[in-house]
């Protein structure tokens, strides 16, 4: 009996500490300015995480990142060869990063590429 009351007990406090953590990441990630939305499997035992950034926020980064290849010289070049060291897959060629978003039927990238 003390056994099935200590696991009850244990499996509260561990549920407590995963929705303390899990409040904690989604306050942040929404503090940067992105949007979170969170989904349960049908099975309920996965939890899916959409992350997503309004245009007003894409625009915000996009004119730091302009404004860091101004006052810090942060050139394309430099970034390419950077990405490259790190391994990361960076795409800077704004039509082509458009065109991929167009690929993978991303609205945001279709709007843009419909204005263009």
């Amino acid at each position: 009996m003390y056994d099935k009351v200590a696991k009850k007990k244990m499996d509260i406090d561990q549920e407590k500490h995963f929705k303390n953590c899990t409040s904690t990441v989604v306050k942040a990630i929404e503090s940067s300015g992105l949007k979170v939305d969170m989904y349960y499997s049908i099975q309920k035992d996965e939890i899916y995480v959409r992350l997503g950034a309004t245009e007003v926020r894409i625009s915000v980064v996009v004119d730091s990142v302009h404004a860091a290849e101004r006052v810090l010289g942060a050139t394309q070049a430099r970034l390419m060869r950077e990405a490259d060291r790190i391994d990361f897959d960076l795409q800077l060629d704004h039509h082509k990063c458009l065109e991929y978003g167009q690929g993978l039927g991303v609205r945001l990238a279709q709007k843009y590429v419909a204005r263009a």
